[in-house]
């Protein structure tokens, strides 16, 4: 048994693999590994290796090192859908790398407005060559180069299986196809570094158990209205060149996919996702202030904790939970800018002006809802034609 160790590929914060936003990789359909959420743009190898594969859209690379181990890098999620921009690669497939060494830079605010997630997922593909795994770094924060994620235990390799070449896959494509519904079921079909991306008419008409016994398959689900199934890095792009080659499927790009599952969707469901689009991106500050208000709620409403409030019991506190008050009432306060800013991201635009439309709905010199009532009982609320 031999000991591989992992340094850390990017810097930034250092995340278990089960808590990447993408269920390929929270489920460890691809295999065991690790995620990092990273603060700068920069790549290194985590292994002496050779680098196996550099995907066409630039957001993820594969290497193999000399113990067999062969690693994926993946920069975002869904950071497919960037189609390479913002990403510039430094190595190529067949190229020797020493840990350390750079393998691809990218914009990381691009990344932060483009893709669903910043994490990257570091992961093990051939987890069953892995004896064990442990967890070396005890630290929040990664350093790229420097810390040590992961020191990896790796199975003596008997009898290595006789790799597949381009060919071998002809019948694997064809029990996939057949099991998603057959060529009448899928209106496009693309691929990502790890996985087939299917627009099916329907759902319902997918094998699943049919898809679990295959041994190319290590997963399947439904998200955004595209049928997934897990293939892994190096074998997805051969399988989809078969199902190519051997259907009448024609290749499609991830835009085109993408568009082909919205369709099919009633009004009902694209509203929804609309919606779901432009309020997801600003939930994290919406469940912030409401945590941090009521926080504010248990210092100062009386009843509590006795008759009297904890601001009234302890004055010392109340600068504290003025200070909460003020933070929790600010993410609602300015909700228009936030939906203009997410909604002009959605539909594409300028996002400064997204947030100045919103503000708009904000501006002292109009009159809010809170302050009608004490405006109509001075008089101050014109009635008539052009009322209020």
């Amino acid at each position: 048994m031999s000991v591989q160790k992992l340094i850390a590929p990017l810097s930034g914060s250092i995340l278990r693999l089960e808590d990447v936003p993408d269920p390929t990789f929270a489920e460890k359909m691809m295999g065991e590994g690790i995620a990092i959420e990273p603060n700068e743009g920069e790549v290194v190898a985590p292994v002496d290796g050779e680098i196996v594969q550099v995907f066409p859209t630039k957001h993820a690379v594969g290497l193999r090192t000399t113990e067999g181990l062969e690693i994926l890098i993946h920069v975002g999620i869904d950071s497919v859908q960037m189609d390479g921009e913002g990403f510039e690669v430094h190595v190529k497939a067949g190229d020797a790398v020493r840990a350390g060494d750079r393998l691809l830079t990218f914009s990381l605010e691009l990344l932060r407005k483009k893709a669903s997630s910043t994490i990257t997922p570091v992961v093990i593909t051939n987890s069953d060559a892995v004896d064990s795994i442990e967890w070396n770094s005890e630290e929040q924060q990664a350093t790229k180069g420097k810390t040590e994620l992961l020191t990896v235990h790796v199975k003596q390799n008997k009898s290595e299986k006789k790799k597949k070449t381009k060919g071998d896959y002809t019948e694997e494509a064809k029990r996939i196809v057949e099991a998603v519904g057959g060529e009448e079921n899928i209106i496009a079909a693309t691929h990502c570094v790890t996985r087939l991306r299917f627009a099916l008419k329907d759902d319902a008409h997918v094998d699943r158990d049919a898809l679990d016994e295959m041994d190319v398959v290590q997963g399947q689900f439904l998200t955004n209205g595209q049928y997934q199934v897990i293939i892994g890095q190096g074998t997805v792009d051969k399988v989809y060149k078969a199902i190519v080659s051997d259907t009448n499927i024609e290749e499609a790009s991830k835009d085109e996919v993408k568009q082909a599952s919205g369709k099919k969707q009633n009004v009902i469901q694209r509203g929804v996702r609309v919606l779901a689009d432009i309020f997801i991106p600003i939930l994290p500050a919406i469940v912030t202030a409401g945590l941090l208000m009521g926080l504010n709620n248990i210092l100062a409403n009386p009843g509590i904790f006795g008759e009297q409030s904890v601001v009234e019991m302890f004055p010392q506190w109340a600068d504290f939970a003025d200070i909460v008050h003020l933070i929790a009432n600010t993410a609602f306060t300015f909700l228009p800018a936030l939906i203009g800013w997410s909604a002009v991201k959605r539909f594409g635009g300028s996002e400064l002006l997204g947030i100045v439309l919103g503000l708009i709905l904000v501006h002292p010199d109009l009159l809010n809802a809170w302050a009608y009532g004490e405006a109509q009982a001075a008089g101050d609320v014109l009635h008539g034609r052009y009322s209020v």
